[in-house]
């Protein structure tokens, strides 16, 4: 091979090197912009952006889709994201939150799947429902939770509170105040009991009703609002 013929494959080589570079200096830039899609609140928008930026490499071509992710998949409310480039210097992240079914008592949220999770600050959970426990887990809150309410929703009543205390008996509250005393076993049968006694005999006096007491063997005490004019009735006076 000639001098020439080596000199003219060593300016190919430097052409095509600078071309090179010079595309890889038009796609390499800085990321610049954050663009968080999904169901998110302004705060956790924000709290996305932020947690995304302390992963965020120089350039775009330096990004780690993959360190991103796990970064934005350590906020405990997040369930799902995904990361994608957007040329010249954007970034998008699709993001999904677990279906959060009630207010954990102890703090935080619990999800339809069971799990306790803390949820970005300044969630209002307001209007859901809150469970507490003492000795079960959350899983099995949710599950009486659904059972119980799915049995009250038949006399068109719906549960604000579901706690159970240190003896391991259950109470609820309904959304009217109302509270329900189930116990610690035959819970259903229980509550069972105390829908007929609210349908057939309680329900013209809804409003003065304070307590249903259910952990007798057959019967169901009531307790009234104080200064009601009402005595309390008691089925049964037989635990």
């Amino acid at each position: 091979m000639t001098i020439r013929r080596v000199l003219a494959w060593l300016l190919v080589g430097l052409i095509v090197s600078s071309a090179v570079w010079a595309v890889l200096g038009l796609f390499d830039r800085e990321v610049r912009h954050v663009v968080v899609e999904g169901s998110l609140s302004d705060m956790e928008q924000q709290a996305v952006s932020a947690q995304v930026r302390d992963a965020l490499p120089a350039s775009m071509l330096g990004l780690d889709l993959s360190a991103v992710t796990r970064s934005v998949l350590a906020l405990d409310w997040v369930e799902t994201a995904s990361v994608r480039r957007q040329w010249p210097e954007t970034i998008t992240l699709r993001i999904t939150k677990p279906a959060v079914v009630a207010r954990w008592a102890d703090g935080g949220f619990i999800s339809a799947r069971g799990n306790v999770i803390a949820m970005a600050d300044g969630m209002d959970g307001d209007a859901l429902p809150e469970l507490g426990v003492v000795h079960a887990t959350a899983a099995r809150a949710i599950e009486l939770f659904d059972v119980l309410g799915n049995r009250l929703a038949t006399a068109n009543l719906r549960i604000r509170s579901l706690r159970e205390n240190a003896v391991g008996e259950w109470e609820l509250i309904l959304t009217s105040g109302l509270a329900i005393r189930l116990g610690r076993q035959d819970l259903l049968e229980r509550l069972d009991r105390s829908i007929r006694v609210y349908r057939f005999e309680l329900s013209s006096w809804a409003s003065l009703v304070d307590v249903m007491d259910a952990r007798y063997h057959n019967g169901v005490a009531v307790g009234w609002r104080a200064g009601s004019p009402l005595v309390a009735l008691q089925t049964d006076d037989g635990r």
